[in-house]
């Protein structure tokens, strides 16, 4: 904004007093019906912020009033009140009340800024990211061998609504030719936004609670569990760059007759198998995802410049009269019968506002337990053969692990490294179906 010019006062024969002790006024009596705020005693033409009048009736003029009474007040009494500005309307942790979440996508649908001659909305989502896991061996492992799982890291899904401007912005109507706002309170370029990220441990805390590392579960037969070399729940926080969270597991008993479906092998093929149709125990991941919203825009501010006069000392009331519309005075601070003076100009701009990023509470806004949300949904893969394989996520928000038996068969390092062929399964070897299954968990 350019810098305000401010006109010399002309002065008389100032006659300047030193500055004595404050006044005491009597505030209006009980009961009085403030109208209107003028300046001076008054004087014709000159208007001020120091007095409330009593009037019967308004005229045409600026001083077409019939006074009645009048009071000497605190200029901040009479000063116009800054408009709040309408964004960003705030309903506890959230930028507006209309948030929905379902399966970590979360929704916020801002209908607001309504209860006036217009209405603007905006509407941005945002979903946590998909567990995504490699498993070696892929796509079937073999019991005895370890099976080494990998939660790949991943970045943040962050996004932006589209941009809302006050109608009167838009259609050049609070504008002056030059583009600057003609009032305060005024906003044009907001958007609302919305992140969702798995959250590390290593941070510490989302809002008051701790951050939980990623949770594996592995489901398995309840007679293995006097042989197991891992446990079934485990937990951990990755290898830093290369991870989000790493598992081992040694299954025991092969997953033949179980009904739970998972990506089998193509022995003709040499690859692995389109369908999901080899047994396969289930493996659950769990990552905790926070969601932030965040709103940026540019709002219309008011300037006021303020020159005293002569540092502010007082002169008699009536020294200086001018037509000069950025002359202001009050007998405030002054002794009966004194005034001082100053120079005041009032220009309004642009400036950039930001409320930076806020943790969004789903206990609150969603009514979960937890303040980040439990993301559960796993998209499976592994290599084969220097060849990556992703599968589809619909299949369920869980890993499908194939186990084969292969009585007698020397397991080399390749298939375990993905380099060479699977070995067949001896259908002599498998575990035989129970009388009574227990299925895993």
């Amino acid at each position: 904004m350019a810098n305000a010019i401010v006109t010399p006062i002309p002065v008389a024969t100032p006659v300047p007093v030193g500055t004595p002790a404050p006044t005491t006024t009597p505030p209006p009596p009980a009961g009085a019906i403030v109208r209107t705020c003028v300046f001076g005693n008054p004087y014709p033409g000159q208007y001020s912020t120091n007095y409330y009048l009593i009037s019967t009736t308004g005229g045409g003029s600026a001083f077409g009033y019939i006074l009645v009474a009048a009071w000497v007040m605190d200029p901040a009494a009479c000063a116009s009140p800054t408009p709040t500005p309408a964004p960003p309307p705030v309903a506890g942790t959230l930028p507006c009340p209309e948030f929905a979440l379902q399966g970590g996508q979360a929704v916020l649908d801002c209908t607001g800024y309504q209860g006036h001659s217009w209405s603007l909305s905006a509407r941005v989502s945002s979903a946590c990211p998909i567990n995504e896991v490699l498993r070696r061996p892929y796509p079937q492992t073999l019991v005895g061998l370890a099976t080494n799982l990998k939660l790949l890291p991943t970045h943040a899904d962050e996004n932006w609504s589209q941009r809302l401007t006050h109608p009167d912005v838009a259609n050049g109507s609070a504008l002056a030719a030059d583009g600057t706002p003609r009032r305060a309170g005024l906003f044009r370029e907001l958007q609302l936004g919305l992140r969702s990220e798995r959250l590390r441990e290593s941070r510490g805390y989302w809002l008051d609670q701790r951050i939980p590392p990623v949770a594996f579960h592995f489901s398995d037969h309840a007679w293995n569990a006097a042989h197991r070399q891992y446990p079934v729940d485990q937990t951990s926080t990755g290898k830093g760059i290369d991870s989000d969270g790493d598992a081992l597991f040694v299954y025991e008993t092969s997953s033949w007759g179980l009904p739970l479906k998972g990506r089998g092998f193509d022995y003709a093929g040499n690859v692995p198998a389109r369908d999901n149709g080899a047994p396969a125990y289930r493996v659950t991941v769990t990552a905790p995802c926070g969601h932030a919203w965040r709103v940026v825009w540019t709002e219309s501010v008011q300037r006021v410049t303020r020159v005293d006069y002569d540092n502010g000392r007082c002169y008699l009331i009536g020294t200086i009269r001018n037509t000069d519309p950025t002359l202001r005075y009050t007998q405030e601070n002054c002794a009966p019968g004194y005034e001082h003076y100053w120079n005041e100009t009032v220009a309004y701009d642009w400036e950039d506002r930001d409320t930076g990023w806020h943790e969004i509470d789903l206990r609150t806004a969603a009514h979960l337990g937890t303040a980040y949300y439990p993301m559960t949904t796993v998209r499976a893969g592994g290599v084969y053969r220097g060849q990556s394989y992703w599968e589809d996520t619909a299949i369920g928000p869980e890993l499908r692990i194939p186990v084969l038996e292969a009585q007698g068969v020397l397991v080399p390092q390749c298939y375990a490294e993905g380099r060479c062929e699977l070995p067949a399964p001896d259908p002599g070897a498998l575990q035989p179906t129970p009388a009574v299954r227990v299925d895993p968990p």
